[in-house]
């Protein structure tokens, strides 16, 4: 039988037209104030047991407020089975154990139901699909009008009709608008949720948010020296959820309940040799609250208790409120300005000698990368291809090019290169562009790094004073050459974009061509008080994107901002990040 303090526990979490109907069974009188779970109730022994007679007494017992409550027991969607069956044979007769996880349901939910079989149907359209080019260009042509192609990752009709058949068999919505803020002042406008850490030793990026108030996100949390990943994911019910997630092997998570700044939370901890890995749980007003966290820093003899210290990380009585806004995001707009006097125009630096041999240079590259598909499947005429180090290249043509430029346009040349990416020095010769690499055939991921690092040696790579004004934003990759030229990504919060430090007659190998270089663009006054020059640079020519971009000139340099996928605002609210006055 549940003691008075696990009962306590378990029907903190209840419903509330459970706790009402016990009340009622039992006497008690049912107004507002017993509606309102913003601060918990204080639930004594009796009522507890009642309403365990009431709702049954198995609940408790079955995990009905865990993790195994919320798995739809079944084989992972992606085949592993099936592989590891072909693989080997003997393991056939004891397929892999797991659970599918809804991230806005409970396992005989039609959420749940849905999520398992959209994305069983996904990863067969995944395994089906014929042409990369012939599904980019059906996106193109079909995003906009529906939306929900997008949020799904649906790239034909057939996947998209398949989409909302699963959608209309469960009696479901589709989510249809989207919005991912760059800072956490827009994530905070856009849902009404506040700033739920509560340690200064955590980060919160990358959100992705919808029309009915759910949203997602990622962050990190340092505690007693060592680095936990989380994933947050708020969903409210009545939808198809765009993701969820296989559990492998869930009989061995350890379940517990634990009462949290006043909240009864569900919490599943696993401990392997590869570290740390659990589950924090909350069902309240109306929403679904999941929390996975991991670090393979921790021990596996790390125990509940670390699981507990980082739940109360996270502040719920924040998380369960709300009032979604969208319109905040999507319907920003620019801000142009009246141009200064000498101002540089995007046009204006498409002239220079600069832009004019980097582009030159990246054009041909790409060329030559067409004519060498890299891997199977490779679509031609993307340009998005870079090369980096080393110089001379070693490819002929390349190298003849290098030194027409060199002679027409009076460049220095760089002869070498360092490359710095999250916290570890990486060869640039594997780079293709600044997130992405490609190993020769039978390398390993080793061959990249070099010996760790810290994003202060990436800074005393670039040679410049800080000059990111929000302290969500850092320097996730730098390349710097010999010549002084360098390039950085910057991640802010669900946003990246490239910036570009160029002295005057010096050659950039990562500088992008623009896709309409004539286009004049507009001047933007920045929040560190200088003027800038901004372009979308047009339309996409599939498969080519436009290269949306921003210049400032200084006495000895250009800066140049490059952005992959932003509107005009989330540009300008880029910029607003740089403090362009620190570079010489």
């Amino acid at each position: 039988m549940l003691n008075s303090e696990k009962a306590m526990f378990a029907l903190n979490d209840t419903k509330n037209e459970h706790l009402d109907s016990a009340r009622a069974r039992l006497g008690y009188s049912v107004g507002k104030a017993s509606r309102r779970l913003k601060t918990k109730k204080i639930i004594t022994f009796a009522l507890a047991a009642a309403l365990m007679l009431a709702l049954g007494s198995a609940a408790y017992a079955t995990g009905w407020f865990g993790l195994s409550s919320r798995l739809v027991s079944a084989e992972s969607p992606y085949e592993e089975t099936a592989q590891a069956a072909e693989a080997t044979p003997m393991a056939a007769p004891n397929p892999i154990s797991g659970g599918w996880m809804a991230q806005n349901g409970d396992a005989d939910s039609p959420e749940a139901q849905a999520s398992l079989a959209w994305e069983k149907a996904r990863w067969q359209f995944m395994q089906e699909i014929q042409s990369g080019e012939e599904a980019d260009h059906w996106l193109a042509e079909n995003g906009d009008m529906h939306p929900e192609a997008r949020i799904y990752d649906c790239f034909s009709q057939e996947m998209l009709d398949t989409l909302q058949e699963t959608a209309e068999q469960y009696g479901l919505k589709l989510h249809t608008e989207t919005a991912h803020p760059s800072t956490q002042k827009l994530f905070e406008k856009a849902t009404g949720v506040g700033n739920f850490l509560l340690t200064e030793d955590a980060t919160w990026q990358r959100h992705y948010l919808f029309e009915d108030g759910s949203f997602k996100g990622e962050g990190e949390i340092l505690q007693d020296g060592k680095t936990y990943t989380y994933s947050l994911n708020r969903s409210m019910p009545g939808v198809l959820a765009p993701y969820g997630l296989y559990v492998k092997d869930p009989e061995n998570y350890e379940e517990w309940q634990a009462v949290i700044g006043g909240h009864t939370l569900n919490l599943a901890l696993r401990k392997t040799e590869r570290g740390f890995g659990g589950f924090v749980l909350l069902r309240e007003n109306n929403l679904f609250l999941t929390i996975q966290l991991s670090s393979e820093e921790t021990a596996a003899t790390a125990g509940k208790k670390v699981l507990e210290e980082l739940a109360a990380c996270f502040d719920y009585d924040v998380l369960c409120e709300g009032k979604p806004d969208l319109a905040a995001i999507n319907n920003l707009t620019a801000v142009k300005a009246k141009p200064k006097e000498g101002l540089l125009t995007i046009a204006d630096f498409a002239k220079t000698p600069e832009y004019r041999a980097a582009a030159a240079f990246h054009d041909a590259y790409n060329r030559y990368v067409d004519q060498n598909p890299p891997y199977e499947g490779y679509v031609t005429g993307q340009d998005w291809q870079y090369i980096y180090a080393p110089f001379p290249t070693g490819i002929e043509e390349m190298d003849t090019l290098l030194y027409e430029l060199q002679e027409s346009y009076h460049m220095i040349l760089p002869s070498d290169a360092k490359a710095y990416s999250f916290e570890r020095w990486v060869r640039p010769e594997y780079m293709t562009y600044l997130m992405s690499y490609s190993l020769p055939e039978g390398e390993s991921s080793g061959a990249l790094e070099l010996g760790k690092a810290t994003e202060e040696d990436a800074w005393k790579l670039m040679g410049v004073e800080y000059f990111l004004l929000d302290d969500q934003s850092y320097v996730a990759v730098t390349v710097s050459w010999d010549n002084g030229a360098w390039q950085s990504m910057i991640v802010y919060g669900s946003n990246s974009y490239e910036l570009s430090y160029i002295p005057k007659g010096s050659f950039c190998p990562g500088l992008r061509g623009l896709l309409h270089p004539e286009a004049e663009g507009w001047a933007y006054d920045t929040a560190c008080g200088e003027q800038i020059s901004m372009t979308t640079d047009g339309s996409i020519e599939y498969p080519r994107l436009p290269a949306p971009a921003a210049v400032y000139e200084t006495e000895n340099a250009y800066v140049v901002l490059g952005f992959m996928d932003a509107n005009e605002a989330m540009m300008q609210l880029c910029a607003d990040n740089i403090d362009f006055t620190k570079f010489p």
